[in-house]
């Protein structure tokens, strides 16, 4: 049977570089770390599995370092326009290539940018199995960041 497990953390952190430039922003230089230990799903057992099969003893974080830049127009932040981030995620001791999707937006002087990412597991070097649980190759990473101006 193959269930899907959705797991959950409030350990992030990290920063972003905003530059206003007439009437555009640039986001640069976006760098956040993910710390797996604090990684919950809706049931414990499956936390311990979880933490188990990440290997999250030797490896308790995973970071994405963004590469290039991505300019927004300001006007386009108040009602949410598409941005792409694109940078280097180190998850499992391993540095790949990764683009998140997402939207920015701007409101009440709070840039929120949220992304996704699919990714495969075995790009990162692991094929994690415990007995009875196995990882799907298939990982989707999601995150809401909040910036103050």
């Amino acid at each position: 049977m193959t269930q899907t497990v959705t797991g959950r953390t409030t350990g992030l952190g990290g920063h972003s570089t905003i530059v206003e430039q007439g009437s555009v922003d640039t986001i640069s230089g976006s760098t956040f770390t993910a710390d797996l230990t604090q990684l919950h799903t809706d049931n414990a057992l499956y936390d311990s599995a979880v933490s188990s099969a990440l290997d999250t003893a030797d490896y308790p974080t995973s970071t994405f370092v963004q590469t290039g830049q991505v300019t927004v127009s300001r006007s386009a932040l108040e009602g949410g326009t598409p941005v792409t981030l694109s940078g280097q995620m180190t998850f499992h001791g391993v540095a790949r290539a990764v683009s998140f999707s997402g939207q920015a937006v701007e409101s009440g002087g709070q840039f929120r940018v949220t992304g996704t990412a699919n990714f495969s597991l075995s790009n990162f070097g692991f094929t994690p199995s415990l007995g009875l649980i196995t990882l799907g190759d298939t990982a989707t990473l999601s995150f809401t960041l909040a910036m103050a101006r």
